[in-house]
Order: C-alpha cells, then structure tokens, then sequence
C-alpha cells in the first residue's frame, strides 16, 4: 500500500497530508537511486568477471595476460561494495541478529529499529564528510594508483561519498516509515521503504 493512495485520510488535515506525500515522494527518488546504484554495483561485478575469465585464458592459452586487469578490479571494488549497501539496506537485507528480539513487542522493536538507523545516519554521515575530504585532498594531490594502468583515486573515493550519501538518505527513509508505523493509530501501517 502506498502512502499516496491513501493520502486524504491520514489524519491531522493538510500539513500532516503535504508531510506524508512529501516523504513518499523523497523515499521514491531514493528508491530508484539506490536500485540504480545497485544495477551500476552489479555490472561492475560482471565487468570483473569478463576482465578476469579474459586475463586468464589470455595468461595460460597465449601466454599473454590482459594488462592492467589487476589495477581495474580494485578500482572497481569501491563501487561493488559501496554502492551495493544502500540497496542492500533498500530490501531489508542486512545481516540482524533477531534471536532475542523477536519475541518483544512490536514496539520495543520499533525502538530499536529507531536506535539502528539512527545510528546508521550517524556513522554513514560521518563517513560521508571523511570520504569527501579525503576524496578532495586526493583531487588537489592528483594521487594516482600504482601498477601498469594508472588511475586517479580521487572518483574511486567519490564513490564512497555518494554511496555513504544514498545509505544516510536510506536510513533516514525507513527511519521516518517506522517513526509513521510507531505513531500511527492502525495496527498495519505500510512504511515508506
């Protein structure tokens, strides 16, 4: 169930109506960035995968490996990891230990769903702004990666940022769906996530 489906009766008139259409439209936007980042992880993970099976058959039937396919998979792992988090986040599919939690009340749960991305805001908040820093002093250093291919580092730390970026904005998504689960007056409430 959406939440612009069923804007006229939430309750509180029409600045709680704005809200909730406001948050589903920010929480679509953030759902199709991340499900893009993640196709853009997945096709860096088939990108390596050809460059390796490449490399390798080059290596042992022609006696002649694919040069600088070492430099671009490390290159592409920064984009692989970080922009599959935010996704990952996006389907609820993140690593939780639930043995003891399940068995509280829904609203304990709640609660500490809240202290988890509220947490999460912090820590990729912070990540964030390091990453971009560190992002910039790379650009004005114009540092470069060893090996045969040469590559500037500083895009491989923007992607850090940007995806450091898209999982604060996720956290702040599902924290503002359980916020409107915890409060709402109907035992089912569809979250914005």
């Amino acid at each position: 169930m959406r939440i612009g489906s069923n804007i006229e009766r939430q309750p509180g008139g029409m600045g709680a109506k704005l809200f909730f259409a406001s948050g589903q439209a920010i929480a679509n936007f953030n759902n199709r960035l991340n499900t893009v980042l993640g196709l853009v992880s997945a096709a860096f993970v088939l990108l390596i995968m050809f460059l390796i099976a490449i490399d390798v058959l080059g290596r042992y039937l022609f006696s002649s490996p694919l040069p600088g396919t070492y430099e671009l998979g490390r290159a592409a792992m920064a984009g692989i990891v970080f922009f599959a988090l935010a996704y990952t986040q996006l389907v609820g599919r993140h690593v939780m230990v639930e043995t003891v939690v399940r068995y509280f009340p829904l609203r304990f749960r709640l609660m500490a769903e809240i202290l988890v991305c509220l947490a999460g805001v912090f820590f990729f908040t912070v990540m964030a702004y390091w990453s971009w820093e560190d992002a910039m002093f790379a650009m004005a250093t114009r540092k470069l990666t060893g090996g045969v291919l040469v590559i500037p580092i500083y895009p491989l730390k923007l992607f850090v940022t940007v995806s450091a970026g898209t999982i604060t904005l996720q956290f702040l998504v599902s924290l503002g769906g359980i916020l409107r689960q915890l409060f709402s007056p109907r035992k089912e409430v569809s979250t914005w996530t």
